[in-house]
C-alpha cells in the first residue's frame, strides 16, 4: 500500500512538473559563445550583477553584454564564492587567491605567500564559503581562512567532504565521522551522517542532503532522515549543490540534473535532459536577483527563467500545417492554417496547461486559410476557394465557393468581404458586389465615419471615401512608403518608412503623429497594429511585439516580446492577435502558437537590474563617476559602451534607446554603443533604456554627461584669457606709446634734417649767389680795367701823336716853345712808362673773360696775335670806327681784317655773325 502511494505521489510530481515545462524557459550559453571550456563548476553574481563561472581554462565573466575568459597559468578554477568588499576568490590546484578590479579589469592576485604551500601541499579548493568576515577555502584535510589580507589555516581530523554555512554557525562534514556544528558553544556532533549540503528555509526548517539522494531534517539539535515522498526521484542522486529559496529548494545534480522541492505544495520537479536541458551533469548554480537561475554544466552555461510568461506550442510533427489564424469562439479554439481549419474544445481556464494536440480537422476545408475572423457575432473562414460561416453552435455554413477572399470587416451592422474582384456585402446569406476595387486588403472606418481602404500589397497610397458603394479617391501620404494602417483610440494612424502619420478630421489633412514619432519607439517598418483595449495598443514589428499604454494622453513604450535570434518565428503574413481570457492572448507562429499570460508580460514591471557605463573613449581626457561623465575639453566626438547586466532568458538586450535631453539625438542600437556628435560646452541628460524580448523590461538609466569645453571657455581658463587679454592691451598700448614716441621722434629727427637740408641749400644758394655775385663784380671790374686799359692805350696814342706832332713843329718855333715842348715830351714818356702794354689788356681781358684768348687758341691755334687782339675788340663789343681808331688804320681795313678772321675761324653760317660766335664761346670757371 505504501508503494503505491509512493508511485500515485511520483506520478502526480511528473505530471505537474509536465504541465509546468511549457512555461519555463532556458538559454544555452556553449563553450563556442563563452569562450572557454565546456567544463563548468561553480558560478556566483556580484553586486553589479555581472556573473562569474569557474571553468577548466579560467575564470569566465559575463556583464550581459558578453562572455570574457580570464585565463591564469592555465589553471583550472574550481570553486567561487564573493565577499562583502566584491573580491572573487577562485580555489584551483596549488592556488587559492581572489581577483579584483583595476582599471575596469579583474586582475588575479594569489591569497597565500606560497612559501607557506608546503604545508598545503597539492590542495585544491572545490568548496569556498563565505562565513561572517571571513573567506574560507576547503582544501580536503585543511580550512583556510582569510580575512583582511590575514591568512590561517586550520587543522582538522580527517578529510573534509564540505563545510556549510547558515549565520553564525559553521557546518562540517567529515568522512567516516559525521556532521558537526561549530557555534558560538563550541563544536557539536549533530549528525552520524557525512551530511554534504545544510540548508534552511524560514518557515520550514533546517534541511541536509547527503550522498545518495537521502533527505534530512533538523529535529531539535539532530538530522533525522525526511520521510517524503521526494525521496524516491532523489534517489542515487550524485549531488554537487543546494539553494534554498522561499518555499523552494534547487538541487543540482550530477547524474539527473536539477530537482526542485516546493514544500509549501508538497511538489517536486525534474528538469533535465528529457525537458529542457543539454545535460544532466550540473556542478553549480546561483539564483540571481531577478529569481532565475544559471547552472554551470559540463556542457556549458544554462539559464532558466522559471514561470515564463510566454509558452509556446510548437507543431513539431508539422501535423495541422503553418498557422494562419486564431480565434477563440465559444468554448472552441479555432486554427486556421495553410492546409485547412481545425479545432478543439478549451475551456479558458486551462490555457496555462495547453497542449497543440487534439485538433478537430472541419470538413470541407482543405484549401490554404486566408483569414479566420470574429464579425458580428459569427465566425467566418476565407481560404482559397471560398467562404464558409460558423455559428454559436458551431454549424458550418458554406457562404460561396468561386473566389477567395482577402478579408472581413464590420461597417457598422453589414458584414463586407473583400476579394481580388471587388468589395462585398453579405445579406441573408448571399454575397452581392457593391465596388468593383480589387485586392483590397483593410477597411478602416475612422472617427468621423471615413472609410479608408488599404491595399493588398501597400504602397504610397491608400484609398478614402465616404461609402463602399460609392467612388473612393486614392490619398497619396507624403510619398512615403505605407507599411501599415490602423485605428488606434479613434484615429487612423498610417505607419511608413518615415514614421507615423495620423488623419486631422478637423483639419482635413494627414500629419505626422507626434505622439508615436517622440518616443522612437520602432526601429523597422510597422507591419501591423492592434488595439488591445484598455488603453492598450500592440505594433508589431519585424518578429516582435511591441505594447503600447495610453498615459496622461501619450501612448508610452511599455515592453515588448522579441524573436531575434531564436527557435521562433511570428507569422507576419497572418498576425492576429486574439484574446483568449481575460490574462491570456495567442497569436501564430511559422511553427505553432504563442500564449502569452497578459499581466505577466505586459505590467510595468522593472528588473532589478540597471544598465551600466562599460566604457567610454574620447579625443578628450574623460572621467567616469558612477553614471556621471565629464569631458575634460572639447567634445569631439563621444562613444558610450552601455552593458545591461544579467540578461533575459531568450537572450541578451535585444537593443537600446538612447534621448539625449536638449539635442535631438533619439536612436536605437543593438550593440549598446552609441556615438555622440561634437556637443558644445554645457550639461546634457542622456537617458538609456535597454528594450528586452521578455517580460521585465529594465529600468532607465539616465546619465549626466559634462562637456567642460576648450580651457579658454572654463572659468579659469577666462580668467587667464582675461588676464592675457588685459595684460596684452597694456603691452599693446605700451607699444603704441614706443611707436608713437618713436614715431614721433623720427618726425623731429626728419623736421631737422630737412631743416638742416634747407639751411644748408639756402646757405649753398646764398653762397653761390654771393660767389657769383663775386664772380659778377670781379667779371664786371676786369672788364671795367679792360676797358680803362683800352682808353689808356687810346690815350697813349693820342699823347704818342701829340708828341709825333710836337716833333714835327718847325725848328723856328720849337725854340720859343721847347721849354714846354720838352714838358710835354717828359709827360708823355713818364705815362708810357707808367701803362702797360697789350701784354697787361691781354691778362686783364682773360681775367674779365675767363681765359678767353687761351679757349679761342683752343679751338683756333691759326689765329695770330692781331687776330686775337681783333676777337677782343670784337668781344668788347666795339665798332668797326672804334677798332680802326685802335689800329691805326682804315674802317675799311677793320672789315677786311674781320671777313679774314671769319674765313680763318671757318665760319660758314651766314646767319651767326662774328660777334655772337665770339660772345657764345664757353666761359671757364674760376
Amino acid at each position: 500500500m505504501k508503494n503505491i502511494k509512493t508511485y500515485i505521489a511520483l506520478l502526480i510530481c511528473l505530471l505537474l512538473a509536465n504541465v509546468a515545462r511549457a512555461r519555463d524557459f532556458v538559454r544555452h550559453f556553449p563553450a563556442t559563445q563563452t569562450g572557454g571550456s565546456n567544463i563548468n563548476w561553480r558560478i556566483a553574481e556580484n553586486e553589479a550583477g555581472e556573473i562569474f563561472v569557474t571553468n577548466n581554462e579560467g575564470l569566465l565573466i559575463f556583464d550581459g553584454f558578453q562572455w570574457e575568459l580570464k585565463p591564469w597559468n592555465h589553471k583550472a578554477f574550481h570553486g567561487l564564492s564573493i565577499n562583502k568588499e566584491g573580491k572573487i576568490f577562485t580555489g584551483a590546484l596549488r592556488n587559492l587567491g581572489y581577483w579584483e578590479k583595476e582599471s575596469n579589469k579583474y586582475k588575479y592576485q594569489p591569497a597565500i605567500s606560497w612559501a607557506k604551500k608546503e604545508a598545503l601541499q597539492n590542495a585544491d579548493s572545490w568548496n569556498i564559503i563565505q562565513h561572517g568576515n571571513s573567506t574560507l577555502f576547503n582544501t580536503g584535510h585543511k580550512i583556510v581562512a582569510y580575512q583582511e589580507g590575514e591568512i590561517s589555516i586550520q587543522h582538522n581530523e580527517g578529510f573534509l567532504y564540505q563545510i556549510n554555512s547558515l549565520g553564525d554557525d559553521l557546518y562540517l562534514a567529515i568522512k567516516d565521522k559525521g556532521l558537526f556544528r561549530r557555534s558560538a558553544q563550541g563544536l557539536q556532533k549533530v549528525s552520524e551522517e557525512a551530511i554534504l549540503f545544510v540548508c534552511e528555509l524560514k518557515d520550514f526548517g533546517i534541511f541536509g542532503f547527503a550522498r545518495g539522494g537521502r533527505v534530512f531534517k533538523m529535529q531539535g539539535n539532530q538530522f533525522t532522515p525526511y520521510e517524503h515522498a521526494v525521496n524516491q526521484p532523489l534517489a542515487d542522486a550524485r549531488i554537487t549543490q543546494v539553494l534554498a529559496h522561499n518555499d523552494r529548494i534547487y538541487i543540482a545534480t550530477n547524474n539527473k540534473g536539477l530537482l526542485v522541492m516546493n514544500l509549501a505544495t508538497g511538489h517536486f520537479r525534474s528538469i533535465n535532459i528529457t525537458n529542457i536541458l543539454q545535460t544532466n551533469s550540473i556542478h553549480g548554480m546561483h539564483l540571481d536577483r531577478a529569481n532565475r537561475l544559471w547552472l554551470a554544466t559540463n556542457r556549458g552555461v544554462s539559464l532558466i527563467h522559471f514561470n515564463y510568461p510566454l509558452s509556446f506550442h510548437i507543431d513539431k510533427e508539422n501535423i495541422y500545417g503553418v498557422p494562419h489564424g486564431l480565434e477563440y469562439y465559444h468554448g472552441y479554439l479555432y486554427m486556421a492554417t495553410n492546409t485547412g481549419l481545425y479545432r478543439k474544445k478549451l475551456n479558458a481556464k486551462a490555457l496555462p496547461h495547453f497542449k497543440i494536440t487534439n485538433f478537430e480537422k472541419i470538413k470541407g476545408v482543405s484549401d490554404y486559410s486566408v483569414f479566420l475572423k470574429e464579425i458580428n457575432g459569427k465566425l467566418y473562414l476565407g481560404y482559397n476557394e471560398g467562404l464558409i460561416q460558423i455559428d454559436q453552435n458551431h454549424q458550418i455554413k458554406a457562404i460561396d465557393h468561386k473566389r477567395a477572399y482577402l478579408n472581413g470587416f464590420s461597417i457598422g451592422n453589414t458584414t463586407i468581404f473583400t476579394s481580388r474582384e471587388g468589395i462585398y456585402e453579405l445579406r441573408a446569406s448571399a454575397l452581392k458586389m457593391i465596388n468593383p476595387l480589387p485586392n483590397i486588403k483593410d477597411i478602416i472606418q475612422g472617427a468621423d465615419g471615413t472609410l479608408w481602404l488599404i491595399p493588398e500589397n501597400l504602397f504610397e497610397y491608400v484609398w478614402r471615401g465616404e461609402d463602399l458603394r460609392e467612388k473612393f479617391y486614392s490619398i497619396n501620404i507624403h510619398h512615403h512608403k505605407i507599411t501599415s494602417v490602423f485605428k488606434l483610440a479613434h484615429k487612423t494612424v498610417f505607419a511608413t518608412d518615415n514614421g507615423f502619420f495620423v488623419h486631422d478630421f478637423f483639419e482635413e489633412k494627414i500629419k505626422p503623429y507626434t505622439k508615436l514619432n517622440q518616443h522612437a519607439i520602432y526601429t523597422k517598418p510597422i507591419l501591423k497594429g492592434e488595439d488591445l483595449g484598455k488603453n492598450l495598443f500592440c505594433l508589431y514589428e519585424k518578429n516582435s511585439l511591441k505594447v503600447l499604454k495610453k498615459e496622461n494622453g501619450n501612448w508610452n513604450y511599455i515592453n515588448e516580446i522579441n524573436f531575434e535570434n531564436t527557435n521562433y518565428t511570428i507569422n507576419s503574413q497572418f498576425l492576429s492577435i486574439k484574446f483568449l481570457n481575460n490574462n491570456w492572448f495567442g497569436f501564430p507562429l511559422e511553427n505553432g502558437l504563442c500564449l502569452v499570460k497578459f499581466r505577466e508580460a505586459f505590467k510595468d514591471q522593472k528588473t532589478p537590474y540597471q544598465p551600466q557605463i562599460q566604457a567610454v573613449k574620447s579625443k578628450s581626457p574623460s572621467t567616469i563617476i558612477k553614471n556621471n561623465i565629464t569631458i575634460d575639453g572639447a567634445m569631439d566626438e563621444l562613444e558610450i559602451q552601455i552593458a545591461q547586466l544579467v540578461s533575459p532568458a531568450i537572450q541578451p538586450v535585444m537593443d537600446y534607446e538612447y534621448q539625449l535631453k536638449g539635442q535631438r539625438v533619439q536612436k536605437r542600437s543593438k550593440e549598446g554603443k552609441l556615438s555622440l556628435p561634437a556637443l558644445p560646452k554645457g550639461q546634457y541628460e542622456l537617458k538609456v533604456r535597454p528594450y528586452y524580448n521578455i517580460a521585465y523590461p529594465s529600468r532607465p538609466m539616465t546619465i549626466q554627461i559634462s562637456v567642460l569645453g576648450h580651457w579658454y571657455q572654463r572659468s579659469w581658463g577666462l580668467g587667464l584669457l582675461l588676464l592675457i587679454s588685459t595684460l596684452g592691451l597694456f603691452l599693446f598700448y605700451q607699444l603704441i606709446l614706443v611707436l608713437a614716441k618713436r614715431k614721433a621722434r623720427i618726425y623731429r629727427l626728419q623736421q631737422i634734417r630737412e631743416a638742416r637740408k634747407q639751411f644748408a641749400a639756402e646757405r649753398r644758394r646764398k653762397e653761390q649767389q654771393r660767389i657769383a655775385l663775386l664772380r659778377e663784380n670781379v667779371r664786371n671790374t676786369n672788364l671795367e680795367l679792360a676797358k680803362a686799359e683800352w682808353k689808356n692805350v687810346k690815350q697813349k696814342q693820342v699823347l704818342t701823336d701829340l708828341q709825333h706832332k710836337i716833333s714835327e713843329i718847325s725848328p723856328q718855333y720849337r725854340t720859343e716853345f721847347e721849354v714846354l715842348c720838352q714838358q710835354i715830351n717828359r709827360t708823355v714818356k713818364r705815362y708810357n712808362a707808367e701803362q702797360k702794354d697789350w701784354d697787361h689788356i691781354h691778362a686783364h681781358f682773360d681775367l674779365s673773360q675767363g681765359l678767353f684768348f687761351e679757349t679761342l687758341k683752343e679751338i683756333h691755334p691759326d689765329l695770330t696775335a692781331h687776330d686775337l687782339r681783333l676777337c677782343a675788340y670784337l668781344k668788347m663789343n666795339l665798332s668797326s670806327k672804334e677798332m680802326a681808331s685802335l689800329l691805326n688804320i682804315e674802317v675799311k681795313s677793320v672789315e677786311i681784317k674781320r671777313y679774314r678772321l671769319r674765313k680763318k675761324m671757318a665760319l660758314t653760317n651766314k646767319e651767326k655773325s662774328l660777334v655772337d660766335y665770339l660772345l657764345e664761346l664757353e666761359k671757364v670757371d674760376y
